[in-house]
């Protein structure tokens, strides 16, 4: 009897958890190899200025603002101390320190839109300055290394990064593999 009962359990458990299986398909876990976390709530700040944007996404954390958050899920942030706009993370795939440089100067249609903006690679010192003002609790996909456009001073073929995990930078060589947060004003 407590076989079969434990046997009756164990199915009725496989099956819900062949139901949440498929509704998970359902859901797309990421879109265009950008995590899509649980947090993300309805598009905003999609038109006008970027006070406008702002006012129409009114949501804070830490020490910055939601500037807008695409249908996609990506979301540009401002520091509020820097006025430095933070896109999202360009994708899943890492790349090499010169295409980072390349993907932030193109029109970053991926992450907002925001025509007024120029956008490029944050230096050493702006990635230090924003985790000091809590960037790795403020945005989303932080919990990887990105590259920053401050090559090291001796060794031109290596640059610096900036640690979502931990708030560090180090140099390593251009040619590794990380990932890309745009800047820009």
């Amino acid at each position: 009897m407590k076989f079969t009962l434990l046997s009756a359990l164990l199915s009725v458990g496989f099956l819900i958890g062949q139901s949440h299986a498929q509704d998970a398909t359902r859901i797309p876990a990421s879109v265009n190899d950008v995590e899509v976390s649980e947090s993300v709530r309805d598009a905003c700040g999609l038109q006008g200025s970027i006070k406008e944007r702002i006012q129409d996404c009114s949501e804070q954390r830490e020490g910055f603002v939601l500037v807008t958050r695409t249908k996609m899920g990506n979301e540009v942030h401002k520091d509020i101390k820097t006025g430095l706009l933070w896109g999202d993370r360009l994708s899943s795939s890492p790349m090499e320190h010169y295409a980072a440089e390349k993907a932030c100067k193109a029109n970053l249609d991926e992450v907002a839109k925001i025509s007024e903006v120029t956008w490029r690679l944050p230096s050493r010192e702006e990635c230090d300055e924003a985790g000091q003002n809590g960037i790795r609790k403020a945005l989303p996909n932080m919990n990887y290394h990105f590259w920053s456009s401050s090559v090291h001073r001796f060794y031109p073929d290596e640059a610096w990064d900036f640690s979502g995990y931990y708030g560090s930078s180090i140099n390593f060589p251009r040619s590794n593999h990380f990932s890309v947060r745009c800047v820009g004003r």
